[in-house]
């Protein structure tokens, strides 16, 4: 097996389709890709590599071979700092039907996985080891090529941890000789399959009964949580809401640690922003459809989320809860449902189990109304499952094996951080506050502003999951006697973060994950910070070390022990000593205590700084002139990126540092607001008008086409207080 790598200009999609066409028909080619913006397709097969020059260059004159190697390639070891890095979803590719023929043993009934609607689904297994599904269509007339290639590329969209990866597709067609009415006429046969990544873990469907799921509380709630947050991805993810209208068991499948991933969407619906359609074209089990759909065929956000309730009920109590809960009040039908699970567990449960099982038997039974307007959007139901718990500290004690050195994880002003486990498996962080810190904050105090952190809901903010206030009466000597002390615990616990912090990823030297990866962290930084601040929420302690990343390298602000609840106002003094990190703090506050948004915006700026230009690089910059300084960080990062300095990209490490140069800036009404850095990032590929008299850079920028262009582009932002 060869993998074969050539270049030729392809701007356009009918130019890709046309290149597609053209090497389906040779012989010994399995899969094919093709990169448009840089101008290269990819082939992998036994075919001789002459022979696909020889196709390509009757399209396209220039086409050049770019390299040959074995297929699949050896990987190179791994750097231990790298092994977090690589993640995510393979790149698509268009597989040809001899390559799907051959790894599914000529579609043989032994290898098949599921059947549905659209078609049948087979397991094979690529010559790298590893294993695909393979869903064959079955023949839908009225659809041709061009608008199957235009639904797989909506649906390659789709990239969420709860929602099934397509990897790649196969669309063929042939002309076969066939008798009809005595004589041997041409017939158009249509070969095509959707291939996604296989899940070792089987349906859903696999672990349901007539009686409560098998499976242990935490994994069940877990996959319970996981089918929302899929949900609303699709839902919310896009400009455009994907519906799943055919979502029950078999359709939600497991990975090998039982994370679920919602399938079977191939052919689920696109539609705008109208919130109520009628259709008469789904079909699919009733039991999981609406009644206003049955009765009337009305589409809506709804239509999914009843869907959901009923698939909760059946993991909960069996697959025929929904007909008895219809015929139970619902008050008694939660208790029934609750004392099941704490018989089931032969021991007294956790607060927070407690409090899990019956949010989810709630949110089932409301988002099984019958009148849709009173079921809840999938957003109020992930709401409801993220709700604050309140924790005891003896059970912070036992997840942290009572506050052991060896379960802290990280430490700050304020507190130590220590990893819990809980009973169930699920990891937390758990930040127990000195026992001299904030010693001003009343009871209700320290709940109202946990609450108030609560209402952040972001994807770039560590979220909030519980809290402990713990007063006890000590005996302590007091002037030779002894007396009765109040004694206070404080608590905070948060989602654990399995990728550590951003601090440990920055040296002297710039970043050493690559560009993608930095500029998601970059940009996971801003869009976090301006959620904080929509809020009237100001960090005032934003540095590496409080920027947290998950397993897949998602940045997320945590820490937000100097935080501060402010109302409209733009600007704050206080009297107060000064708190904080030196380095990441702005000349104002070090100078005159003063307090305003832009105080994280310089912090983000300093960040932005070390994670492109390094640790030195930081302490190097006052004493380089601002353009030199652009120049140096840009050209460092094109030598290292080399070949792969796409335009885009080079507009993206330009950008960034120019955006971090601004928020450094010693006079605050010179820094941007954090608003502005959103809506200057969104700008990125669109050509800027430069004011007279403004210095600009040059650099290019590739339009969608293809060409690439030299265009002058200039940085602006509007300088506001």
């Amino acid at each position: 097996m060869k993998k074969i790598v050539l270049k030729l200009d392809i701007h356009y999609r009918k130019q890709r389709n046309r290149a597609l066409r053209a090497l389906s028909t040779v012989h010994g080619i399995d899969q094919m890709a093709v990169d448009m913006r840089d101008e290269k397709i990819t082939v992998v097969g036994t075919v001789d590599p002459v022979a696909v020059v020889r196709v390509l260059r009757k399209l396209f004159p220039t086409a050049q071979l770019v390299s040959v190697g074995p297929w699949p390639a050896k990987e190179e070891k791994k750097k231990d700092g790298d092994k977090k890095a690589e993640s995510g979803p393979p790149p698509p590719h268009e597989f040809t039907v001899g390559f799907l023929n051959r790894i599914t043993n000529g579609f043989s009934g032994e290898l098949i996985i599921g059947r549905g609607r659209h078609g049948v689904v087979y397991k094979g297994m690529q010559d790298n080891g590893e294993w695909i599904a393979v869903k064959k269509l079955h023949l839908m007339p009225g659809l041709d090529d061009e608008e199957f290639k235009n639904e797989f590329n909506n649906l390659m969209r789709v990239r969420h941890q709860n929602t099934i990866w397509l990897v790649g597709y196969c669309c063929h067609t042939t002309e076969v000789p066939v008798e009809h009415n005595g004589e041997h006429v041409s017939a158009r046969v249509e070969e095509r399959a959707l291939c996604s990544e296989y899940l070792h873990g089987g349906s859903l469907d696999k672990h349901l009964s007539n009686e409560p799921c098998a499976l242990v509380w935490h994994t069940c709630y877990k996959i319970i949580k996981g089918i929302c947050q899929g949900l609303r991805y699709l839902h919310e993810g896009f400009e455009y809401p994907i519906y799943h209208l055919e979502l029950k068991p078999t359709k939600i499948l497991l990975d090998k640690d039982m994370m679920p991933k919602i399938g079977g969407f191939g052919f689920s619906k696109l539609f705008d922003s109208i919130k109520t359609f009628d259709s008469s074209e789904v079909t699919g089990t009733s039991v999981y459809m609406p009644p206003e759909y049955i009765s009337q065929g009305k589409i809506s956000p709804k239509f999914d989320v009843f869907s959901v309730g009923v698939i909760i009920l059946q993991i909960m109590v069996g697959k025929q809860s929904y007909t008895k809960c219809a015929d139970i009040p619902p008050e008694e039908f939660i208790e029934h449902v609750y004392e099941l699970w704490v018989s089931r567990m032969h021991a007294i449960i956790s607060k927070n189990t407690s409090r899990e099982i019956r949010t989810c038997i709630k949110i089932a039974l409301k988002c099984v109304e019958s009148d849709r307007v009173k079921r809840p959007t999938i957003n109020k139901v992930i709401e409801e499952l993220n709700k604050i718990v309140e924790c005891s500290f003896e059970s912070l004690e036992h997840i942290t094996d009572n506050f052991s050195e060896q379960n802290i994880v990280g430490r700050g002003g304020y507190g130590t951080i220590y990893k819990g486990v809980q009973d169930n498996g699920e990891e937390v962080a758990v930040k127990r506050l000195h026992s001299n810190s904030m010693p001003w904050i009343e009871d209700e105090q320290f709940k109202n502003e946990l609450d108030n952190l609560m209402r952040v809901q972001h994807k770039n903010i560590v979220r909030l999951v519980g809290y402990c206030y713990h007063k006890s009466q000590i005996l302590v000597e007091y002037n030779g006697e002894l007396v009765y002390a109040t004694m206070v615990k404080r608590a905070i616990c948060l989602e654990y973060m399995q990728g550590g912090s951003l601090e440990y990823q920055l040296s002297d030297e710039p970043c050493r994950l690559d560009w993608e990866k930095c500029y998601n962290i970059i940009k996971g930084t801003i869009d976090g910070l301006h959620c904080l601040h929509n809020t009237h929420i100001f960090h005032l302690d934003l540095k590496p070390a409080n920027i947290l990343l998950d397993k897949d390298m998602v940045a997320k602000i945590g820490d937000f022990g100097l935080s501060r609840l402010f109302g409209s106002m733009q600007t704050y003094m206080t009297a107060s000593h000064i708190k904080g990190t030196f380095g990441y703090m702005p000349p104002e506050y070090i100078d005159g205590q003063v307090i305003s948004q832009k105080f994280d915006v310089f912090s983000l700026g300093v960040i932005m700084i070390q994670i492109m230009a390094g640790k030195e690089g930081y302490s190097n910059y006052p004493r380089t002139p601002r353009k030199e300084f652009i120049k140096h960080v840009c050209e460092k990062w094109r030598v290292r990126l080399q070949a792969t300095m796409w335009a885009h990209v080079f507009e993206e490490v330009r950008t960034c540092i120019e955006i971090a140069l601004k928020c450094v800036e010693a006079d605050r009404k010179r820094r941007p607001t954090i608003a502005q850095i959103v809506n200057e990032l969104s700008n990125i590929g669109v050509a800027k008008s430069s004011p007279i008299g403004q210095d600009f850079g040059s650099y290019y920028i590739q339009p969608a086409a293809g060409s690439l262009y030299q265009i002058p582009v200039a940085f602006v932002l509007q300088q506001t207080p």
